[in-house]
């Protein structure tokens, strides 16, 4: 269907034809292939896909490099790894391989994990240490999500009620403890282990 030439046709749109620009300050690198975004940096902000079934040195490789897809973060310094329901979905010997690289890898890293417990993996909350143990980790302790909750003060455990609004208790504490969250460092000098109790207290 022919259209004059000063209106889109159908379908297209004036952000179709015109598309925004990249935002000030920000960059991002292009999938030649697909022609998808794969890194997303904007100052201090770094965002990037990447397979973690890969060799961990690919991934610290990516992660301290400087140039426009990479943060350029320095291994040296004190670094915090954070893991929400990953490492269960990922065949043992590579989660292994990724936690045994990042121990190596980053000498005064902390590493926060929180996903399911009880399965075949890692059947208790002492698998789930002994694993960040036999990779590296100076120390690694595990709690249920009740016991992180449970060490909440009683104020701050009410108003969490009364957002939430958990109109069955009893399921949901079934819930939080095949759930846990695991802390584990591999610099005792540089993470005080008191430091993880002192902020839950002052949480009101």
């Amino acid at each position: 269907m022919p259209t004059s030439p000063d209106k889109p046709s159908q379908g297209d749109t004036d952000a179709a034809r015109h598309p925004p620009s990249e935002t000030e300050g920000t960059a991002s690198t292009q999938d030649s292939a697909a022609g998808r975004r794969i890194a997303f940096n904007a100052g201090s902000y770094h965002i990037f896909a990447f397979d973690l079934r890969q060799p961990v040195e690919i991934l610290i490789e990516r992660l301290c490099n400087d140039t426009s897809d990479g943060p350029g973060l320095d291994p040296t310094l004190p670094t915090l790894f954070l893991a929400e329901c990953v490492l269960v979905y990922m065949p043992s010997d590579q989660t292994a391989q990724l936690l045994r690289g990042l121990a190596r890898g980053f000498p005064h890293a902390a590493f926060l994990h929180y996903e399911q417990a009880g399965l075949s993996a890692c059947q208790s909350l002492a698998d789930q240490e002994k694993r960040f143990i036999e990779t590296g980790w100076k120390r690694a302790t595990a709690w249920t999500v009740n016991q992180v909750y449970q060490s909440f003060s009683q104020a701050t455990r009410h108003r969490i009620e009364h957002v939430e609004m958990l109109d069955d208790l009893e399921i949901s504490q079934q819930l939080f403890d095949h759930y846990c969250i695991l802390y584990a460092v591999n610099d005792e000098n540089q993470y005080s282990w008191s430091d993880l109790y002192e902020p839950l207290a002052q949480i009101c």
